[in-house]
């Protein structure tokens, strides 16, 4: 423990240690008297350990009821049947701090990918993002099929205090969709304004809770702009004014 005179305004103190299992799954890590929380590899659960003076080894060991990461395959279908090549296909999982997946379909329509195995919803939409779809997944899926249908577009356009017309400016959109739990998952989708200062973002699903903004260096410089998309077709939006 850090004496009160290095303390400051922090009651406690923290220090994160990482190992690497071999080829076998053994890892090993040295540690001094105090207490530890480990984090297995994902998905395995958490352990509370406390080491005194005495202890000159303790073994503990995680049980993977499945394998963290795996592939995932499928394909994106219009309503009527139809396959849609070239589609943009996200996945957006419910675990904070895990990272997504973002690929195409093929010529046939088909994808794959690898993943995060946990709850997650597959999002997809056509190349010009007229239409657009979603299908939640669970932790053991390994195929699924993601059927497309008429989506938003959101448009409006970015001007300065001035009101001068804003080019070649970013655009970042969240949009929000709900699992069948309630439990939402945030999917960001950008565009550029063109000449005009107009710009478009498509492929937004029906009942989805979207806003907007404008970035600069990653950085939004605009307060998000919230809408809701209730139907197909396009949604116009209050001009973005950059301070």
């Amino acid at each position: 423990m850090l004496g009160d005179e290095l303390r400051g305004h922090f009651k406690q103190e923290e220090l994160i240690r990482w190992a690497t299992a071999d080829v076998e799954g053994h890892y090993e890590i040295r540690l001094g008297p105090g207490r530890y929380e480990l984090r297995g590899p994902y998905p395995a659960a958490t352990q509370d350990l406390t080491l005194g003076e005495e202890e000159e080894e303790v073994v503990r060991d995680f049980t993977l009821p499945w394998s963290g990461r795996g592939p995932l395959r499928g394909v994106v279908r219009r309503v009527n049947g139809d396959v849609v090549c070239h589609a943009i296909v996200c996945g957006e999982g419910v675990v904070q701090g895990h990272a997504g997946f973002e690929t195409t379909s093929d010529g046939e329509g088909r994808f794959s990918s690898e993943r995060w195995r946990e709850r997650m919803i597959v999002y997809a939409r056509t190349p010009t993002g007229e239409a657009a779809g979603c299908a939640e997944i669970n932790e053991q899926t390994e195929e699924v099929e993601v059927v497309v249908s008429p989506a938003t577009i959101a448009g409006g356009r970015v001007v300065d205090a001035a009101g001068m017309l804003m080019s070649n400016e970013t655009v970042f959109c969240r949009m929000k969709v709900a699992l069948r739990d309630e439990t939402t998952v945030t999917f960001q989708i950008e565009s550029r304004t063109d000449a005009a200062g107009a710009f478009s973002i498509v492929g937004l699903l029906i009942c989805s809770i979207c806003d907007v903004t404008v970035l600069r260096a990653h950085t939004p410089v605009v307060l998000f702009q919230p809408f809701t998309t209730a139907e197909a077709g396009r949604v116009p939006l209050s001009d973005l004014v950059l301070a």
